[in-house]
């Protein structure tokens, strides 16, 4: 028993991806993997992607419907009606037989369709055996599913955070599937909202019927504070929560408050923004919203730290604002991994920002360069980052003073 709470204890504690031995991939390389299997009508180890809730994985089959000129059939598999997966008929049946018709919204012959199941682990069982039938199959009792159309599921991972019925031990399934853990991709993201795909879903708002981009100012928060695009911790605590889904509806929000002539910076847009991403991320945009000319941005740190970055990064410094250094850190090391601007120019800077840090700060920084770049898939770029930063003076110096505080550190534990 105790043997069995330990292994349980143990698997708790590893990664999800880790723990079922699947991939991780980017939404964007996701995306290219579905379109390969599409292309190639390759209907065998139908797609199963993988991530947390508001990560993007819908938004990103709307996508590929849209370039590819596609149909989506969604299947809410946690709501799916029985009556969907076939009702009884006797039309043109032969005497003594009936045939199970199912519903005329299902993809026609020689179209080309996405058969979406979503939350296929929070599936009633009847919609999970439609599923098992058109993945093994492609079919289900009369209906043929067209050789254009392709199955994909998309679930949430299996954690305490979600009632699931984990399909992931249904190994009749697993083998079936190509399993994907999606990952947040800030890049990708910033690419997406700064595009007039962006609001795509909600034209309908716009007078002129056509898509935007993200809200320049929410936009804005975001690639300041990388780290916010996807709120983990208020996520785990179960409170509203900012992610790549909340974000577009704030950042509608923030489109429609204009078009009513309505400011983005008073308790009428908090409360609109906070409805959606929390009392405390809704007060820290709507501050950004309103004056953000003595924030220090990670851009800046990272592409000019020197002129744009190094003054009030030492304001803060002197003022003892342990705090806010301690976010722009984590904001840097973000949106270095991330977006992986050239790095030459961060290497430059970085050294530069370090220069200008205490020791015990260098070292909170350096110990998390290796989590931040696994976590954005940048272990390249940690490699070629580190490369260039070690041709740098500054370098020495700096690796010099922490080495010298351990010495003291060492010798001062010594003596007690």
């Amino acid at each position: 028993m105790a043997r069995g709470r330990q292994e349980e204890e143990a698997g708790k504690k590893l990664h999800y991806a880790d723990k079922y031995d699947i991939p991780r991939a980017t939404i964007a390389e996701i995306k290219d993997q579905i379109l390969l299997t599409w292309k190639t009508r390759q209907h065998r180890g139908a797609i199963c992607i993988v991530g947390e809730a508001g990560i993007g994985k819908s938004q990103i089959i709307a996508e590929i419907a849209r370039e590819e000129g596609a149909s989506i059939y969604d299947i809410r598999t946690a709501h799916y009606g029985l009556v969907g997966t076939g009702i009884p008929s006797t039309k043109d049946s032969p005497e003594g037989y009936f045939d199970l018709l199912v519903p005329s919204v299902f993809p026609k012959k020689g179209e080309k369709s996405i058969m979406l199941f979503e939350e296929i682990n929070q599936g009633l069982q009847h919609s999970i055996a439609m599923f098992f039938s058109l993945i093994e199959d492609r079919r289900m009792f009369n209906y043929v599913l067209p050789d254009e159309a392709i199955v994909i599921a998309l679930m949430n991972p299996a954690t305490a955070q979600y009632a699931v019925t984990q399909i992931e031990n249904n190994a009749a399934l697993r083998r079936r599937l190509k399993w994907f853990f999606a990952l947040e991709s800030f890049k990708d993201w910033v690419a997406h909202a700064s595009s007039d795909q962006f609001h795509m879903s909600d034209r309908q708002c716009f007078d002129d019927g056509k898509s935007r981009p993200c809200h320049e100012g929410v936009l804005d928060f975001i690639v300041q504070y990388p780290k916010n695009l996807y709120d983990k911790k208020a996520q785990g605590e179960g409170k509203q929560y900012m992610c790549p889904a909340t974000v577009q509806t704030i950042s509608l929000d923030a489109y429609m408050l204009e078009k009513m002539n309505k400011p983005l910076d008073n308790e009428f847009a908090l409360c609109r923004f906070a409805a959606s991403v929390g009392i405390h991320m809704g007060t820290q945009l709507v501050e950004h919203l309103k004056d953000n000319r003595t924030a220090v941005r990670a851009e800046d740190v990272v592409l000019n730290y020197k002129k744009m970055a190094r003054k009030p990064v030492r304001l803060l410094l002197n003022k003892s604002e342990q705090e806010k250094i301690t976010e722009l850190n984590v904001n840097v090391l973000t949106y270095m991994f991330s977006l992986q601007p050239d790095v030459e120019v961060t290497a430059g800077n970085f050294v530069m920002y370090l220069e200008d840090l205490p020791n015990e700060m260098r070292v909170s920084v350096l110990s998390q360069l290796k989590k931040y770049a696994d976590e954005a898939n940048a272990k390249d770029y940690l490699f070629d980052l580190m490369r260039h930063v070690q041709t740098h003076k500054s370098w020495i110096k700096i690796h010099t003073s922490l080495d010298d505080a351990q010495t003291e550190v060492e010798r001062a534990l010594r003596g007690s």
